[in-house]
Order: C-alpha cells, then sequence, then structure tokens
C-alpha cells in the first residue's frame, strides 16, 4: 500500500485533511493501532502534491483528538517527523481504558499465532515500544516513554488532558483549521493543518467492559465439588473465546497457552496450523478445515492436543457459549476471530469444555425452554435464574466515532474502507531512523534492539575493547581503535546486519547501535558470505584494495570509513544448527589505525574471547538464566559458493 492510497482510506471527507484510520477494520489490538499511527505520520511526511509540495508542509500542527495507544504513537512519531502535536484526550488521564487492568494480556503478536515470530513478546516499535504484559503494566511502560519523549521533542509535543468539548470548523480561504477545545481545568484553540480522529474502537455494551478486572481466572473457594458456577458468554469473537478459555482452563496463561496446547513452533501440529493459516482464500471454514486436521492429516497430534486441553479442565465452573449461528461449526469463524484462538477453541469443543448455544438471544431470559435444549445434562435450570451473561459482541464502534462529531455520512464512509488492512507497515525497514538517531550516525536506517539483547552484547563488546587498550600505548594516534558487535536479522524478507551495541574503545562518537546494513556489503556482510573471520590491512594496499572491491561498500548505506583506519576485522558468530548447514548469526567488528593491530596473538586472544561469550551464554541458558527464544530466523546461511 502506498502513502497515497492509505491517505485516501483514511480521510474523513474528500479534499480534507481529517482523518481516521482503522476502526471499522479488523485487527483490533493496541499494536496494530500503534502502527496504523505510524503509517498515518509516515504518509503524512512523505505525501506530495500535484506540484511536487508536501500534503503537509513541515513545521505544521497536527491535532490528534484521542489518548489511547493510536494517538500518543501519532502524538510522539509527528513531533519527531518534524511536525506539532498538540494531543487532546477526553480523560484526565492518557489510555484510560486499558490504564489499571490487571486482568488483560496485552501481546504485540499473539494474535498473529501460528506465524513465524508470534510468540516475540516485544513491540520492536521506533517510538513508544512496550513488551508483553498485563494491560496496567503496559499502560506504564508506554506512558514512559511517551514522557522521556515530551522531553526530547519540547514545545513539539503538547498534551491537553479533560478535554470535554472539542470543535473542527475550516479556516476559509486555507486548507486549515481551526480546533477550539474545551475542558475542567483549561480552554484553547490551534490552528491545525490536519486532523486526527483517535477514537479507537470504542466500548462494548452490556454489564461487563472487557478491560475491566474481574475473577474469571481465579479458582472458586466456594465450590464445593458438586455444583459449579455457571458462566454465560453471549459472542464469539477473540474477547468471547479468551473469556471462555479463562473460566474452563486451570491456571491460565495467555502468553503460554498455545504452547500448552499444541507444542513448540517447530512441532508438526503447528506447522501444519501455519500451513492451514496461510492457505489463501477461499478456503474450508475453520471448523471444517480442523476437523480435516483431526479425522485425516495429524489425527494423533489433534488428540494429544484435545486431551492436553482436557487435562487442564477446571471443574468448578460450567460455560456456556452463545452466537447467533445455528452451531458451533457455523460460528466457529476464522475471518473474525484470530486462527489461533479459533484452533484453541475447537480443541475446547472437542473436550466437552463449554455447550454452545445457538440464537440471537435475549440475555434477561436464560432460563427460556429453547435455552434449556441445548444445556440437558450440562446445568440445571434453576441454576439460570440471576446469571448475568457476559456480553461479548465487540465494541460499539459507530457510536465512537460519531461522538468524535463526525457526521453520519463521514462515519459511513469511514465504515466503507472496513475491509482495508492498514495494521501492516507501509514505511520502508529503519525508515524512522532518520528522526530517531543523530544525523552523524552513519546511516539513517535503524529499528528497535531488545534491551536485554543489547545489554548482554554490550557488555562483551566493552570487555573486548578494555582488553584491547590494556595492551596498546597512551596517546598514539595510531592506536584508534573501536569494536561493536553485530546480529544477523530478517525484516521484510531481506537480510540485515544490525549493530546491537554501540562503539566502544578509543573514539569520541560511541553510539551506532540499532543501525541496520544489507549483507550485500562490508567487512561484515564479507564475513557472513564466507563464514570466516575477515581482516583488512593497509599495510598492502593492492590487497587492501581488492578486498575493499569484494566487500561492496558501494552497497552499504553508511558513511565512508575513517581516513585513520589502517585495519579492520569481523569475527563471525555461528548458529547452533543440527542440520551442519553453517548460519552466521552474530559478527564482531574492530576497525583500528595500525595497520599491524591485529597481530597473531591479538587474534587470537579475540577469538578465545568470542568463543567464552558463547560458552557464557549457553550456560546461562542451561541455568535457566535467561530464554533462548524461538525464532524462524537463525541467521546468514554460507552456501559453498559464498565460502568458496
Amino acid at each position: 500500500m502506498d502513502v497515497d492510497t492509505l491517505l485516501k482510506i483514511a480521510r474523513v471527507a474528500p479534499g480534507q485533511n481529517r482523518f481516521a484510520l482503522g476502526t471499522f477494520e479488523k485487527g483490533i489490538t493496541l499494536f496494530r493501532q500503534q502502527v496504523r499511527a505510524l503509517n498515518l505520520i509516515y504518509a503524512l511526511t512523505e505525501a506530495k502534491k500535484v506540484d511536487g509540495g508536501s500534503v503537509i508542509p513541515q513545521n505544521s500542527t497536527l491535532a490528534i483528538i484521542g489518548g489511547g495507544a493510536f494517538g500518543m504513537t501519532a502524538a510522539v512519531a509527528a513531533a519527531h517527523a518534524g511536525f506539532k502535536a498538540v494531543l487532546l484526550e477526553r480523560q484526565q488521564t492518557l489510555m484510560p481504558m486499558q490504564r489499571g487492568c490487571a486482568t488483560r494480556w496485552l501481546h504485540p503478536r499473539l494474535y498473529d499465532w501460528p506465524a513465524f515470530e508470534a510468540e516475540t513478546r516485544l513491540a520492536r516499535l521506533p517510538f513508544l515500544s512496550w513488551s508483553a504484559g498485563m494491560a496496567g503494566q503496559v499502560v506504564l511502560d508506554i506512558e514512559e516513554k511517551f514522557q522521556r519523549a515530551k522531553s526530547v521533542c519540547g514545545n513539539r509535543l503538547k498534551r491537553v488532558l479533560g478535554v470535554k468539548r472539542t470543535t473542527v470548523t475550516p479556516l476559509a480561504g486555507t486548507e486549515d483549521f481551526e480546533v477550539a477545545h474545551w475542558g475542567q481545568d483549561s480552554n484553547g484553540t490551534e490552528v491545525a493543518s490536519a486532523v486526527i480522529y483517535c477514537v479507537g474502537f470504542g466500548a462494548e455494551g452490556g454489564n461487563s467492559q472487557y478491560w475491566r478486572n474481574d475473577c474469571f481466572d481465579q479458582y472458586d473457594l466456594k465450590y464445593d465439588g458438586k455444583t459449579p458456577t455457571p458462566y454465560f458468554i453471549t459472542g464469539m469473537g477473540d474477547g468471547g473465546l479468551i473469556d471462555a478459555f479463562r473460566l474452563t482452563i486451570r491456571d491460565f496463561s495467555q502468553d503460554t497457552i498455545f504452547n500448552d496446547i499444541f507444542g513448540s513452533p517447530t512441532d508438526p501440529l503447528v506447522q501444519a496450523l501455519r500451513a492451514i493459516r496461510s492457505e489463501p482464500l477461499p478456503r474450508l471454514p475453520a471448523f471444517d478445515r480442523l476437523k480435516k486436521l483431526d479425522d485425516d492429516e495429524l489425527p494423533e497430534a489433534m488428540q494429544s492436543a484435545i486431551g492436553r486441553y482436557r487435562d487442564l479442565r477446571r471443574h468448578d465452573t460450567r460455560v456456556m457459549l452463545n452466537a447467533k449461528e445455528d452451531s458451533f461449526r457455523l460460528a466457529l469463524n476464522a475471518a473474525s476471530v484470530s486462527w489461533g484462538h479459533a484452533a484453541l477453541a475447537y480443541c475446547a469443543y472437542r473436550s466437552d469444555a463449554f455447550r454452545y448455544v445457538p440464537g440471537k438471544l435475549n440475555p434477561t431470559r436464560l432460563a427460556d425452554e429453547k435455552i434449556q435444549q441445548h444445556l440437558e445434562g450440562w446445568i440445571e435450570p434453576k441454576q439460570l435464574k440471576g446469571i448475568e451473561p457476559l456480553i461479548r459482541r465487540g465494541p460499539k464502534r459507530r457510536e465512537a466515532v460519531l461522538g468524535a462529531n463526525l457526521t453520519p455520512d463521514e462515519v459511513t464512509h469511514l465504515e466503507s474502507q472496513k475491509d482495508q488492512d492498514t495494521g501492516q507497515p507501509i514505511y520502508p525497514t529503519g525508515w524512522w531512523g532518520k528522526y530517531t538517531h543523530a544525523p552523524d550516525s552513519g546511516t539513517t536506517r535503524v529499528e528497535f534492539v531488545p534491551p536485554a539483547l543489547m545489554m548482554q552484547a554490550t557488555t562483551f563488546a566493552a570487555t573486548v575493547a578494555e582488553f584491547l587498550r590494556s595492551r596498546l600505548s597512551v596517546g598514539a594516534s595510531s592506536d584508534r581503535f573501536r569494536v561493536a558487535l553485530h546480529r544477523l536479522v530478517r525484516l521484510d524478507d531481506q537480510e540485515w546486519f544490525q549493530q546491537i551495541t554501540p562503539y566502544f574503545g578509543n573514539v569520541d562518537k560511541k553510539g551506532g547501535d540499532g543501525r541496520i546494513f544489507p549483507v550485500l556489503g562490508g567487512i561484515v556482510g564479507l564475513a557472513c558470505h564466507t563464514g570466516s573471520q575477515v581482516i583488512v590491512s593497509k599495510r598492502s594496499q593492492k590487497n587492501f584494495d581488492e578486498v575493499w572491491e569484494l566487500a561492496k561498500f558501494d552497497k552499504l548505506d553508511a558513511r565512508p570509513i575513517e581516513k585513520h583506519v589502517g585495519a579492520l576485522m569481523a569475527c563471525p558468530f555461528f548458529a547452533p544448527n543440527g542440520d551442519g548447514q553453517e548460519r552466521v548469526c552474530m559478527v564482531l567488528f574492530v576497525d583500528a589505525g595500525d595497520p599491524d593491530f591485529f597481530a597473531p596473538d591479538t587474534r587470537k586472544d579475540i577469538s578465545m574471547a568470542c568463543s567464552s561469550f558463547v560458552q557464557t551464554l549457553e550456560q546461562l541458558i542451561s541455568l535457566g538464566a535467561i530464554r533462548a527464544l524461538p525464532s524462524y530466523y537463525s541467521g546468514y546461511e554460507v552456501s559453498p559458493r559464498d565460502a568458496g
């Protein structure tokens, strides 16, 4: 999707720079809302008019209405990208819906399961990134980063809370808007070149709001071993199914449940579910496709998964699940729920964890005979009296948008875009680096580095640098050197090496962490291609020039090597694997002023340090101090041609 298409989807009215994005789409996750915000700010930054001018000029003011994850991310991204962002929130706090929630688990990619990397706990966003956790804790993490961004961006990022009323009025003779707002503590007016309505998805109807705290995960202490507590859930979207899982599985953990039931990402059943998820539409209904897997393709594996669900069943609850369709088979719709939850619901159904009740029902008449005929032998009719059903029919999206003072026609236009998918990044890999890192960092392409990885890698790189410094004489200009560690990553189906530590050594500038470079070029790239240690020295200008050409430095988006550099070294690390194929997963990079810096003893000691680092990591993993995350990408594969 290009920027013009995205802006066309997001425009509330033709010819006006007022935008709303994602409200009626599928994929209603906090993470995807943040991606939509980044997409929109990227599009506003890059989009051009017919005459070549910017759609929204730099330094213009953007009025952002709504202080949830979308609005906060849009405001921070806009401020970094050179706009002035004014964030308006109705409540007295940001992210009010999820704030304080201790019973809902947020995970950036779990709804993509069993796709590769779906279990990665890190959001890996350029702004306001976070790690999987309870919703209330995620809110605090995002808010802390927002406050940090405010201190960096200064007056380009303004936040106004407690806004009770907002009006947006086009200014005659211009493309701008007057945005007036009134609040409990203050009133104000902004002249904005664009208005972004970040209304989210709204609240649910009914008695029990999804983000309000409950005790569904906890065992019922009143259970006497005979009379389970009944629960009636109406709605079979992701929210309804999650509550059904919470009420039927002992010690339910949304973070681990897929592994608990289906196995690791490399197990045959998970691989088969991944392949089904990737099948082109139209495909068999979710229930029928899972039944085919159960009956014909992997019956033993599916029976084991169903058995594991049965073994985890709670006995203190009786759950009834309702949807309007005539059968559970028809109600299990992978178009409206995530594929992982559909597979889990199939296992729950096959293990008799709940009873399905069909039909569009009046929640106040649960003792109706039509309901009872589906619950015979499951629950006594008298137990239905007084039950307050959990209504999980989704948030009231249209009401939420209308509440932002959009007209019915404008809301209808946004509804017409519901089949679009704007929750996938459209900005190029590393694009935000030009706004997150200093211009002299050597490249504008920067991606997120997990903090735990950076900490471990930085300790190693700093130790190697201290060791090398101890060997040098003080004050000699030829003794200048730098040390940094890189990892191999796959982003947007392309392989890159990424600097995961700052530079250490006798250098003034020690930044550079997060930068990414294509594996096509550079000394690090050459080490990946050859699968061997690479050392280049200027003692022989001819050999130096030959290696320089072989390393294809012209393929790198980086500034030229400093003139004082007389030698470079790249030492590869190999990923453990059982297929005998060499894969480079990390590379230690060192450059120095002295052409003879990498004498045999120094090379040997660096190699020993690398080996010790690997042994330490393996020991920490074996002790359980750190965890090796499953990954579909284990490193750059060294081919025989490359190695030759």
